[in-house]
């Protein structure tokens, strides 16, 4: 009646169980493990992103310093990159209490400048995309709206330079050269190097620089554009810009800040830092000092080397190329970018008499076919011991001066354009004399260097040629003139060109001494210093 149960039957399932033991352990394990794989990739990338949003931040401050250097007055729009980096700055005008105040009366100024990752973290981690940096410097209105009138050259559109050409300071400062628009050229009409020693300022404020055949720039450089350098170009200070493109054996001295991208090729070498959105070597190219790249940097092909440490987002090539340590946490800060001489807009000199209301004013009579000379000049001045201007606006084509004039004090000559091809010198070697020469933008004209500079044509204004050998030792002299300035071969100028656009020919000297504008409180400088001053403070708003 009773069955007899079997061991087997009494144990049958535990093997199952057994089983599923195991696979719970193993489900425990895989679950851990993929949580903390989940967890350092969103740790990775939230770093990642944190290096790139803070460096963007960074390079729209930098960005935003270099716009007020060089801009129009008090800019207010906010600066944008859409571009790695990517920013937003903007600008808030301070008083001394630091309230928020109209940029007229501000003394100070405050950048804030949020910069955005280029690869996002993951979704959990979104604050870590952007960061906000925010830098306070010392300002003064008056450097953005009052022109620079210190500059050695001012060339509102362009300009050129030949080789050879030399520029120095008298009193051994550093001479600036201002762009206001377009990109100037260093020409090239043989295989002699172009020279400007010692060395000067270069800014272009609305425009970039292509530049080769052997230039020797012995400049600092600034440029809100593009820059592209070629073969054997040379810079001795350093070169701020927008991007840069160097290729075939360029060499720059100093340092390298651009807020987009850095490309090098074929022997390419900096001899400073660099400071880039990204940065890509190629073909033996070398920067010898530390670099910073807010976004990838790229070595390759194998024999091109950072000598330095390098701060970057990402890297591709081999590590070893880089010679310092390699940092991806963004904890290495990057060196300032130099602020950019102020460059303004082009400022309009007229022919009335409240501009020159010191001077005495006598007319010149032309010939009777219109034209003026030397001899014209000479009979004005008969019997002048005073100040005096000279108008000379009723000569057609302007005034050519084609034999020596004795200064009999400082003069002012008011004219369509120059020819100069003779000395003018100061009557005693005790005399010092400062000459005017100006060709007034009130006089048939309706824009820098349009149509209306036509040299030969009746009644138009026309360029101006500096000829060698035209001041005396004891001279010191200004050219004013919206149309074309050129600097002769050979010739030599002591004291400021300010034109529609400057050419400096080949073998030709400039020796800067300040002269400035008499009578026109809005152009002449008081000697200060004005713009962005110097840097108060930075600090990160995401900082606890």
């Amino acid at each position: 009646m009773f069955r007899r149960l079997s061991r087997e039957s009494g144990e049958r399932g535990s093997a199952l169980m057994a089983v599923i033991g195991v696979m719970a352990v193993l489900l425990i394990i895989t679950l851990t493990v993929t949580s903390s794989s989940l967890q350092a990739l969103t740790i990775t990338t939230s770093t990642r992103a944190g290096v790139q949003a803070q460096a963007a931040a960074e390079a729209g401050i930098a960005f935003a310093m270099t716009h007020l250097g060089s801009a129009e007055a008090c800019p207010q729009v906010p600066m944008k990159s859409t571009i790695a980096p990517i920013f937003t700055a903007s600008i808030v005008y301070l008083s001394a209490d630091d309230s928020e105040v109209d940029c007229a009366i501000a003394v100070r100024l405050k950048i804030v400048s949020t910069g955005t990752a280029a690869n996002p973290g993951q979704a959990t981690t979104s604050t870590a995309d952007t960061r906000t940096m925010e830098g306070l410097f010392e300002f003064s209105a008056e450097g953005t709206e009052t022109p620079s009138s210190d500059a050695a050259i001012y060339s509102y559109s362009g300009g050129s330079f030949d080789h050879s050409s030399k520029l120095s300071a008298a009193d051994g400062s550093v001479p600036v050269v201002q762009i206001r628009t377009r990109d100037p050229s260093c020409a090239d009409d043989d295989d002699s190097s172009k020279v400007y020693s010692p060395t000067f300022d270069l800014v272009i404020a609305d425009g970039g620089m292509s530049v080769d055949g052997s230039c020797e720039l012995s400049a600092n450089v600034w440029a809100s554009g593009d820059v592209v350098l070629n073969s054997s170009v040379e810079i001795s200070g350093n070169l701020v810009a927008k991007t840069l493109l160097a290729d075939s054996s360029v060499v720059i001295h100093g340092s390298v800040w651009t807020t987009g991208a850095v490309r090098l090729k074929s022997s390419v070498n900096i001899l400073g830092s660099t400071t880039a959105g990204s940065i890509r070597l190629e073909s033996s190219a070398v920067i010898h000092k530390n670099v910073w790249s807010a976004a990838n940097t790229t070595l390759e092909g194998g024999s091109s080397t950072i000598l330095g440490d390098l701060s970057t987002t990402t890297f591709t090539g081999e590590e070893t190329d880089v010679k310092g340590q390699i940092s991806y946490d963004g904890t290495v800060t990057a060196p300032a970018v130099p602020a950019a001489p102020v460059v303004s807009d082009w400022v309009s000199v007229g022919q009335s008499e409240s501009e020159w209301s010191a001077f005495n004013k006598f007319a010149i009579t032309p010939k009777t076919d219109g034209k003026c000379t030397t001899t014209e000049v000479k009979t004005a001045l008969e019997g002048v011991t005073e100040p005096t201007v000279l108008d000379a606006l009723a000569c057609k084509m302007g005034l050519t001066l084609d034999e020596a004039l004795l200064l009999p004090n400082d003069l002012v000559i008011l004219a369509k354009g120059f020819d100069l091809q003779a000395s003018m010198e100061t009557a005693t070697s005790a005399d010092t004399r400062t000459l005017w020469l100006i060709t007034p933008n009130d006089f048939d004209i309706s824009g820098i260097g349009n149509g209306s500079c036509n040299g030969n044509a009746d009644g138009k204004l026309a360029h101006s040629l500096i000829g060698k050998n035209v001041l005396g030792d004891r001279v010191t002299a200004m050219i004013y003139s919206p149309c074309e300035i050129t600097l002769g071969e050979g010739a030599s100028w002591r004291g400021q060109l300010y034109g529609g656009s400057v050419n400096i020919l080949k073998n030709s000297t400039l020796e800067y001494a300040y002269v400035g504008l008499p009578g026109d409180g809005n152009f002449a400088s008081d000697g200060n210093d004005t713009g962005l001053g110097k840097q108060l403070s930075v600090r990160d708003r995401n900082a606890k």
